[in-house]
């Protein structure tokens, strides 16, 4: 599904006559019927007059048979009957055109929000949901119509997948708004830091320059006054793990909100490319 086969068989036989009364059988001389997905095969502008098939299904193969008579159905009577078998194709343009395109046209929207700067939140989050939400919608139009298969279904398999992505483009936001506030509380922190690593490296100049003559070696052992380390936050009082989980001992974050944006910039459309190739090949849809 979408470009399955089904394959429908019906008998026409005698019930309560037998073989002896009725005999089946398929007419002589008749025209023979030239099946749509022949005739358009050879002339596609016959469109209008090609047998066989719906807007749905095209019909790809049409058999019979007649077996010789037997006794069927539990019963004593010599029974006779003919067997149909017809094959139908579904026509998948319009699930290639209306539900396929749509879905990817949504993962490429959500791909495009991280283009969008991260202080626009109402932008970054309408995208996302809406390229979500309208996936969602896409899937649960598809299951109404499908019995609760069992089986791998291609559409739903590729649309499953699709949703999956334009979901993480609602999570990458998230990600990097949460990034952004821990960066903006570390930066208050960093501030509160210098301050008190500058109020304890000032007592401790005077400290030198009250008990030492010169006073250019005090300079020299100051150190780096500009450098907080993680250690310096820690001693100025911040405690909040999660936030120290996220910096290096040099007192810089592991991870920022703008690396979030950046690599999925460049990773979402690559594994969505193969995701879409490797369904593509499993699944063995042929278009």
């Amino acid at each position: 599904f979408p470009k399955d086969v089904q394959v429908c068989s019906f008998r026409i036989g005698t019930f309560l006559e037998d073989a002896s009364d009725v005999l089946v059988e398929f007419w002589d001389d008749i025209p023979e019927i030239t099946l749509a997905s022949d005739k358009l095969k050879d002339n596609p502008s016959d469109a209008a007059t090609a047998h066989g098939g719906t807007t749905d299904f095209e019909i790809i193969g049409a058999y019979g048979n007649r077996p010789d008579a037997d006794n069927g159905f539990g019963t004593t009577q010599s029974e006779s009957y003919v067997y149909y078998t017809f094959e139908l194709e579904r026509n998948a343009e319009y699930y290639k055109d209306f539900v396929i395109m749509p879905c990817v046209l949504m993962v490429i929207i959500g791909w495009a929000s991280f283009f969008i700067s991260r202080e626009a939140a109402p932008a970054r989050v309408t995208m996302s949901m809406i390229c979500f939400l309208s996936n969602a919608n896409y899937l649960s139009a598809q299951l109404a119509t499908l019995p609760r298969l069992g089986n791998d279904v291609w559409l739903l398999k590729f649309m499953t997948i699709s949703q999956l992505f334009t979901f993480y483009a609602v999570i990458e936001y998230v990600i990097c708004n949460w990034l952004l506030r821990v960066e903006k509380r570390l930066t208050g922190e960093v501030k509160r830091a210098e301050e008190l690593k500058s109020l304890k490296r000032h007592a401790s100049l005077q400290e030198e320059m009250a008990g030492a003559d010169q006073h250019e070696s005090s300079d020299d052992s100051s150190g780096d006054p500009e450098t907080i380390t993680r250690a310096d936050l820690i001693a100025a009082g911040f405690n909040h793990k999660v936030d120290l989980f996220l910096l290096k001992d040099d007192g810089t974050m592991r991870v920022k909100d703008q690396h979030v944006d950046i690599t999925s910039r460049y990773v979402y459309p690559i594994v969505y490319i193969i995701a879409c190739i490797i369904i593509w090949g499993t699944l063995g849809a042929e278009w």
